[in-house]
C-alpha cells in the first residue's frame, strides 16, 4: 500500500518532502482492517499529515486514484506548509 501512495504522489508531481493529505476508502475487508491497524506507519512512510478513512470520497486537489489489486480508492493533495 506504501507503495501504491508513493507511486501516486510521484505520478502528482510532488517533492519528496511535500507533505500531503491522505483520504481512502477500501472495498476489500482486508485492506480495510490492514489500513486500519497499520494508518499510522503508512501515513509516515507517505508524508500524510492526515491519514482519514472515507465512505464518501471525493477527489481532492490531487484527483482520485484506485488500486483495484487491493480494492483501495484514494485521493491525495499536497498540504499547504502555510496550513501545518
Amino acid at each position: 500500500m506504501v507503495r501504491v501512495l508513493q507511486d501516486a504522489r510521484k505520478a502528482a508531481g510532488l517533492e519528496i518532502t511535500d507533505r500531503v493529505d491522505v483520504r481512502w476508502s477500501a472495498t476489500r475487508d482486508d485492506t480495510a482492517l490492514a489500513l486500519r491497524a497499520h494508518g499510522a506507519t503508512v501515513a509516515e512512510e507517505v508524508l500524510a499529515v492526515s491519514f482519514t478513512e472515507a465512505e464518501d470520497l471525493a477527489p481532492a486537489a490531487g484527483g482520485l486514484s484506485t488500486a483495484e489489486e487491493l480494492g483501495l480508492r484514494f485521493s491525495l493533495a499536497r498540504r499547504d506548509p502555510a496550513v501545518g
